[in-house]
């Protein structure tokens, strides 16, 4: 924590850094996520090399592991970061769990579902548990009603704030009177997760942490 303290903060959040912040470092090397980031491509251009990357599955994020330790010349480091990530989802895949999880997201009751199909982190839970949830193409297109009517045991929740944090969203859901049947509430099985790894992390250590969190709450 105090390395982390020492690492300078550009202003302005995930959603939009601040370019001349972001310039104010002299990079030789910017990376962002393209669809959140790509807007910022025109006025880095000149200044350094913005690289948009987009991982959709665990997968494309070991494929840019490798690319970018390639690139800065660190290929053993990231063959040793590989490993590290492999080992941890082939242990967590001997332990897979029978219980039926859920990873829901938002700010507020018009929540999301995170589905393997949209989501890096959902992507590993089929190798973990029982992941029964399909993307619909429709953001928050799942409701209570069927999340109750599917016997989740462990519900994951994803608190994204968008300004000043106003509350989790486990309690705002909370005020539904179908919340309290669901067998994850009954049983104290609803984590909050901290949403900067889960929903914005997209690297195989954000990944790693994931599983860990994942498998001992599944277990």
């Amino acid at each position: 924590e105090a390395k982390a303290a020492e690492v300078p903060v550009v202003p302005g959040g995930f959603l939009s850094p601040e370019v001349e912040a972001i310039l104010s470092h002299k990079p030789d090397l910017v990376i962002g996520l393209e669809d959140t980031h790509g807007k910022l491509a025109p006025a880095l251009k000149g200044a350094t090399t913005f690289w948009p990357v987009q991982p959709g599955s665990w997968q494309d994020s070991v494929g840019y592991l490798r690319d970018l330790a390639a690139l800065t010349g660190r290929t053993e480091q990231g063959e040793k970061a590989e490993k590290t990530f492999r080992t941890r989802l082939a242990e967590a895949e001997k332990r897979k769990s029978d219980k039926t999880a859920l990873i829901v997201y938002g700010s507020d009751e018009n929540f999301g579902v995170a589905t393997p199909e949209t989501d890096v982190a959902a992507g590993l839970f089929p190798k973990i548990s029982q992941y029964p949830w399909k993307s619909r193409g429709v953001d928050g297109s799942y409701s209570l009603e069927e999340i109750l009517a599917r016997d989740v045991d462990v519900l994951f929740v994803e608190t994204l704030s968008f300004g000043a944090p106003d509350g989790k969203l486990s309690d705002k859901l909370a005020k539904n009177p179908l919340w309290s049947r669901i067998p994850a509430v009954k049983n104290g099985k609803v984590i909050e997760v901290d949403s900067e790894v889960w929903a914005k992390g997209r690297g195989t250590r954000s990944l790693g942490v994931v599983l860990d969190e994942a498998t001992a709450a599944l277990r």
